[in-house]
């Protein structure tokens, strides 16, 4: 018994530990990382380890940039297939003020052209969560979260997810 319960811990850490299940009504999708702007992102910013931890169900981990907000920063989801999208959630409320100021959000539909949702700032946030609701669902390949400006503060995820 006591091998048995050590083999299917081993089992749970190896699989990204024990986060909560997704939310009902959640898309699934893969994160990556970049920089467009004048001052690259830190590499450590955009290692798939740091990554996974703004989705793995645990609002004690995040992905951060590792110093200042730049403009130019985004981070981007990639879809299997073209779900429709109609909320993008983001949880920054453990790190206090590591939230976006100012950002655009774009999508790739399924016919591969890139489409801007909007400008949104910092009214998106409340209390450290910030929502974009979109006002026609559509559907997507990809969304990007694109930073529009500078802020001292580090930009923190500690969940992220798109209804």
């Amino acid at each position: 018994m006591k091998i048995l319960f050590i083999v299917l811990l081993a089992a749970v850490f190896a699989a990204g530990g024990c986060g909560k299940p997704a939310a009902p009504g959640t898309i699934p999708f893969d994160l990556h990382a970049d920089s467009l702007g004048v001052e690259p992102m830190p590499e450590n910013a955009k290692l798939a380890a740091n990554l996974d931890k703004a989705h793995d169900g645990l609002e004690s981990t995040r992905w951060t940039t590792f110093g200042p907000m730049r403009n130019g920063y985004f981070v981007e989801m990639t879809f299997d297939g073209a779900p429709e999208v109609s909320e993008l959630i983001f949880d920054a409320r453990p790190s206090g003020l590591d939230y976006p100021r100012e950002f655009t959000v774009e999508l790739v539909n399924p016919d591969g052209d890139w489409e801007n949702l909007g400008f949104y700032d910092e009214s998106t946030t409340d209390d450290g969560i910030t929502t974009v609701t979109f006002d026609n669902p559509r559907e997507a390949q990809r969304l990007v979260i694109r930073l529009t400006s500078d802020a001292n503060f580090w930009w923190s995820i500690h969940e992220i997810s798109v209804r």
